[in-house]
């Protein structure tokens, strides 16, 4: 999240993104999402299911 402040990219209009991402940061957890820009420069793993195979 600091490297988000530190480009400059707001947070505002995104907090319960900020939310998710710092939730998943603390537990150390990655976030299932597709639309991965709201998550740039946070610092939290991502993955796509709509882009990546999964195994089960």
């Amino acid at each position: 999240m600091e490297i988000k402040r530190h480009r400059g990219e707001p947070l505002d209009g995104h907090l319960p993104d900020a939310m998710i991402a710092a939730a998943a940061l603390n537990r150390r957890l990655a976030v299932m999402i597709r639309n991965e820009r709201e998550f740039r420069n946070t610092g939290v793993s991502l993955v796509n299911p709509w882009t990546e195979s999964l195994s089960m």
